[in-house]
């Protein structure tokens, strides 16, 4: 494995595991620590641990194209491109399951603070909370073929990848799976979500007012405020 892992996270927080996650079977990767900014900024994500590099590839047969990824490589790729993303996200499936444990111990640690897959990737962030509340192992190792599908679905819609600053991916919890986008225009951001995407209808719904996106999230307690993009307790 060849992965690259970037790092923002509490200044107390034990990375052991983490660290011997990526040293197992010879050298899963390398961990760049604290080298980019947070792609949390200017949210009302309280992160305790923010986990990028999903989006940047390591080199490719002939030791080239190394570094993140442009939006182009996701507009109809084809079938070489196809397989180092593949290989990529069961590169991250396997990390996130060898750390399970580690994210289960500091979800319980801290009920109020956000463990995040974070990307960046044409002017627009991606987010996945990793701890909501009834998450499941599934769910978090389903998040690097999220982030990588809504990513790509965005890039590929030049109507929504020009119109929102911010997406983040929302999990359906009776099947653990990321069912729904949360999305954020440039001119709402930090302040609202006005729409987020059903995967399964296919639609762009509404959410004209701070309770219909209250209601949308399925009135989560107060304690799930930090775990969201923009907080559905927010006081416009």
């Amino acid at each position: 494995m060849a992965i690259k892992v970037f790092l923002q996270h509490d200044s107390e927080l034990d990375l052991g595991p983490l660290r011997a996650a990526l040293a197992a079977d010879g050298g899963r990767g390398e961990l760049a620590d604290n080298v980019l900014a947070a792609k949390s900024s200017f949210t009302d994500f309280r992160p305790r641990l923010e986990l990028t590099g999903l989006l940047h590839l390591p080199p490719d047969a002939d030791g080239r194209d190394e570094g993140f990824i442009a939006p182009e490589f996701l507009v109809n790729p084809g079938p070489a491109a196809r397989a180092r993303l593949e290989r990529q996200v069961a590169e991250w499936r396997g990390l996130l399951t060898a750390i399970q444990p580690w994210l289960a111990d500091l979800a319980r640690e801290a009920d109020h603070q956000a463990l995040l897959l974070a990307e960046s990737l044409g002017g627009i962030s991606f987010f996945a909370c990793l701890n909501h509340l009834g998450a499941e192992p599934e769910l978090i190792e389903r998040a690097p073929q999220g982030m990588l599908e809504a990513a790509s679905f965005i890039v590929n819609n030049p109507y929504l990848a020009k119109r929102f600053a911010a997406v983040q991916l929302l999990p359906d919890m009776r099947v653990q799976d990321w069912c729904y986008l949360l999305l954020a225009e440039a001119q709402d951001f930090g302040r609202f979500v006005r729409l987020a995407y059903d995967y399964d209808s296919d639609n762009l719904l509404p959410l004209e007012i701070q309770r219909h996106y209250y209601l949308f999230l399925c009135s989560p307690p107060a304690s799930e405020a930090g775990k969201y993009m923009i907080s559905p307790f927010r006081e416009l």
